[in-house]
């Protein structure tokens, strides 16, 4: 909800103060003249807080944190077109990424967060599968937001710095833009 006075204005809230204070036969420049009574500005903020709730925006839709922490023995519960659909592989084919992957277990990140290597896994690669904002899957990983964040960016970096004599690779060879130009 954004503050009262900056939504309805200024000029609102003097109107919506002085008015009440005009006596017949007055005039606003006579009451601009003397300040208005602190039960008068008092009544006047009251109502505009009254008329600016009535106003107020809604709550913002969130979903609740819920769903299943991976573990093995989850993801072996599913059906193999599920754990396919979730993470494009099977449990037996997670299980063996991890063990060749050489994922620590446990697997922690900068801010305190711990997860086992399956789980930070298949994290990474529900992330990498789906377009999904991080609302859906704190929804079905029982995992924050936060917490999703920062293992998959850790697990990237981790995984780049524990590969990187097989994931760098020389550009300037048979791979460079100028021998895969078609001329």
């Amino acid at each position: 909800m954004t503050f009262p006075l900056m939504r309805w204005g200024l000029k609102k809230l003097l109107l919506t103060i002085l008015l009440p204070s005009l006596n017949d036969g007055d005039n606003l420049f006579s009451v601009l003249q003397e300040p208005p009574s602190p039960t008068a500005i008092y009544a006047g903020v009251a109502a505009n807080l009254e008329e600016a709730s009535r106003h107020a925006e809604p709550e913002r839709a969130r979903p609740e944190q819920g769903g299943e922490r991976i573990t093995t023995a989850w993801l072996y519960t599913l059906k193999p077109r599920d754990i396919l659909y979730r993470f494009r592989f099977y449990a037996a084919e997670i299980e063996d990424l991890v063990c060749a992957l050489d994922i620590p277990d446990p697997f922690k990140t900068d801010n305190r967060y711990c997860f086992s290597a399956i789980e930070a896994l298949c994290l990474l690669l529900a992330r990498f599968k789906s377009c999904e904002d991080m609302y859906d899957l704190s929804m079905k990983y029982d995992r924050s937001q936060s917490s999703i964040s920062e293992v998959v960016n850790k697990l990237v970096i981790w995984l780049d710095n524990r590969w990187k004599n097989l994931l760098d690779f020389d550009t300037d060879g048979v791979l460079s833009p100028d021998n895969l130009a078609i001329q």
